[in-house]
């Protein structure tokens, strides 16, 4: 998302807002460059509240901490797609418990409660839990994903065959 954000203001500074419709030209390459660091360091500015005793910064780590659990399951579903048996029950064994899991923690985060259980804590410091439950939470989407393909590849295979 960083990659569209980035190429999106570099147009809309360097092009749109003049509503440039001529081919681009190398001081426009260079003024969009200036926009992406601008919006770089504009868009990094409220994770420094952290310094100042804010908790804004805090919010936005632990935000993103969270969609990043809530995806996690994306990650086998891209890097084993060369898995030849793997189908739809690969998607959905590998997505759901991730999402579920994001959903989960911020809850816990939310309600202030416990609702991991200790020994999932990775470490010590304020994002143990987080850092667990990315590690095992990764572990079980990457296994239901194999599952999904080995249970396409055994059974949802068997049953396409002919009699």
């Amino acid at each position: 998302t960083l990659d569209s954000t980035f190429s999106s203001v570099a147009k809309l500074g360097a092009r749109d807002w003049a509503n440039r419709k001529d081919n681009p030209t190398e001081s426009q390459a260079l003024v969009g460059r200036w926009w992406i660091v601008a919006i770089a360091l504009l868009g990094n500015l409220p994770l420094l509240s952290i310094y100042l005793g804010d908790h804004v910064g805090p919010a936005i780590i632990l935000a993103t901490t969270i969609s990043g659990t809530m995806v996690m399951g994306l990650a086998p579903i891209f890097l084993l797609a060369f898995i030849p048996s793997a189908g739809r029950l690969s998607f959905h064994l590998a997505f759901w418990p991730g999402l579920v899991l994001g959903v989960l923690r911020v809850m816990e985060s939310a309600l202030s409660t416990q609702i991991f259980p200790d020994w999932m804590v990775i470490g010590t410091g304020k994002y143990a839990i987080d850092l667990g439950v990315n590690v095992y939470g990764l572990l079980l989407c990457t296994l239901g994903y194999l599952l999904g393909a080995v249970l396409n590849k055994y059974v949802g295979g068997a049953r396409s065959q002919p009699n």
